[in-house]
């Protein structure tokens, strides 16, 4: 039996490929399914044009098995999990061992903070960072390691893009992944990154960045998303609150996304 199995790439131009194989099958009546590997990843509206078609798919779970059957009405949906998230419950890294790959002692209090690929996101999540630290970035006991998104194009072209933005104690976490790093850290400090689903794993505190207060300050017509995780990476329970209370209003665009008016 031949089966075609494609991922759900995070944006159009990306899922490109994806989208072609997946119409060169269905027009040779070869079955096709899909992972939806994410939060909301099924509901990505570019890939409409072969959702009737769609044989089988796979969620995270159960709910967004239950969310997605509107959206594949032919398919048999099964919740399976996430291995590589659930894989982040049992690390394999100590503590004690990634205190001595940054060179910090066990008392001293480490911040995590991952970044993305965008340049402007990662100026504000920095800044924002260096606002809550304070003029003492957070006295001597803390340390700020500061995690590179392989991807991001600024900092290959440029690897001390950053800097004037960093801590005075910030370590880079290179040579270090993510799902390694975590056990040593006390803190992560979140704008978007998926490390913020891994902590959570492993019961580490997230902070997310992008407060009600700083939605208010953006510029008219600012798109704000969560790249398909938890919508606690976006303070969405605020922006109801003001609802409630008539300080903002909301009005549905489509499927997943809503605009949100400030006065």
């Amino acid at each position: 039996t031949v089966l075609v199995i494609s991922g759900m790439a995070h944006n159009p131009v990306a899922a490109k490929p994806e989208l072609e194989i997946l119409k060169q099958a269905i027009e040779r009546d070869i079955p096709v399914g899909l992972y939806a590997d994410t939060f909301d990843c099924a509901g990505r509206h570019w890939f409409e044009p072969v959702c009737v078609d769609v044989r089988f798919l796979f969620t995270p779970n159960a709910k967004e098995r239950d969310k997605a059957r509107h959206l594949f009405p032919n398919a048999v949906i099964t919740a399976t999990g996430n291995p590589i998230w659930e894989a982040s419950a049992f690390p394999t890294n100590t503590r004690e061992d990634v205190r001595k790959k940054l060179g910090v002692t066990s008392e001293c209090n480490v911040i995590f903070c991952p970044l993305r690929k965008e340049y402007d996101i990662n100026r504000l999540h920095l800044t924002l960072l260096q606002e809550v630290l304070g003029p003492n970035d957070g006295g001597a006991q803390v340390y700020v390691v500061i995690g590179i998104h392989p991807g991001d194009p600024n900092f290959k072209e440029d690897n001390s893009v950053y800097n004037p933005l960093f801590p005075r104690r910030a370590l880079l976490s290179q040579g270090i992944s993510t799902r390694e790093m975590l056990p040593g850290v006390d803190l992560v400090v979140n704008a978007g990154s998926g490390a913020g689903i891994d902590a959570i794993y492993q019961r580490i505190p997230v902070i997310d960045i992008v407060t009600v207060a700083q939605m208010a300050a953006m510029k008219d017509k600012a798109i704000v998303g969560n790249i398909g995780h938890f919508d606690t990476e976006i303070d969405m329970a605020g922006l109801e609150r003001l609802r409630q209370e008539g300080a903002v209003t909301k009005h549905a665009v489509k499927p997943q996304y809503d605009e949100w008016r400030f006065p």
